[in-house]
């Protein structure tokens, strides 16, 4: 079903009772949904409604901003439903829909429309949803049954994630991580990330980020023990560098990896620096990778290891002046 979902009440199925093109399409069985209308007291009428959507839309989609998709939805006679296209994007902060929604033609074939928004839009974060509501307004009703859904189609759009986003973070304000936060499994208790006042980057200001780790497990064979600290839904566009400064009390084993999550948290790592001395600031920088699919950007962060086969690492790191 090539990665449809919908809510909990409706089923979905591969079918061969109706079709625009091909011998089969995508079967929604909706249950019965009831609507009351609004009153002159001022009360708004109900809407009833279920959803059909794929999370995120495949890369090889290419709903890119500016294209636009074609829908081919078939409802049962007696039907007096809407239907309606829509997206959400930029890491879900921007919801966005057709311009109305559209009475589809019972015991027939209705064709839907959508253009996907603006760049401004969609990125940095990219395509997070796109779907088909389908539901009752204002009294109406739908006696439950099977819609069917085919033959869409993508045209268009401009194949670009790039833009100029700015981003700084000094850590100066008391007990703020300004939305960086410890990245890692639920019960994690030997990373605690912190604002703190002990050390600071530059010669102005006073706060940094904080990041204490205790007992840190030696390395396995493959590879370091590692802990990630990452904001989300960072505004950084394609092409853009993303410049740390990283201090540590103890740079034994300690390993540093700056990183993005991109194209629906795949990760995009960059290149590991090693600190070379106890308590000075070092450098880090971590370029957005040029391209980046319709799905974005989701976070950047630091990945702090421990490269010990035989000891545990104990530290705190500190990173300051954060920009790009």
């Amino acid at each position: 079903m090539d990665n449809w979902t919908t809510d909990t009440d409706v089923t979905l199925a591969v079918s061969t009772a109706q079709k625009v093109t091909g011998t089969q399409s995508l079967k929604a069985t909706i249950p019965a949904l009831t609507s009351v209308a609004g009153t002159d007291g001022g009360v708004v009428g109900t809407t009833a409604m279920r959803a059909l959507y794929i999370t995120p839309p495949p890369a090889t989609s290419n709903m890119w901003p500016g294209a636009t998709i074609t829908v081919h939805v078939w409802v049962p006679v007696g039907t007096t439903a809407w239907v309606q296209l829509f997206t959400q994007s930029n890491n879900w902060a921007s919801w966005n829909q057709s311009p109305t929604s559209v009475t589809p033609t019972a015991g027939a074939w209705t064709t839907l429309t959508f253009t996907v928004p603006a760049a401004t839009t969609v990125f940095p974060g990219g395509m997070s949803q796109f779907g088909i509501q389908f539901g009752v307004s204002g009294g109406g009703s739908f006696a439950g049954g099977d819609i069917f859904i085919d033959s869409i189609t993508v045209c268009g759009g401009t194949q670009s994630c790039s833009g100029t986003g700015t981003g700084s973070f000094d850590f100066e304000t008391a007990g703020s991580t300004d939305g960086w936060a410890f990245k890692g499994a639920t019960g994690v208790t030997d990373t605690v990330v912190t604002q703190s006042t002990t050390q600071h980057y530059g010669t102005t200001g006073t706060g940094s980020l904080k990041v204490a780790m205790t007992a840190i497990a030696v390395a396995p064979a493959a590879g370091s023990t590692t802990r990630r600290v990452e904001l989300a839904n960072a505004k950084a566009y394609c092409g853009q560098t993303v410049t740390f400064h990283v201090m540590a009390d103890n740079i034994t084993a300690l390993n540093i990896q700056p990183y993005a999550a991109v194209n629906g948290w795949a990760d995009s790592m960059g290149t590991a620096a090693t600190l070379t001395a106890t308590n000075a600031w070092t450098t880090v920088t971590l370029p957005i990778p040029a391209t980046i699919s319709l799905l974005g950007l989701q976070a950047i962060g630091l990945q702090l290891g421990n490269t010990s086969t035989t000891a545990t690492y104990t530290g705190n790191v500190y990173i300051d002046g954060v920009s790009w």
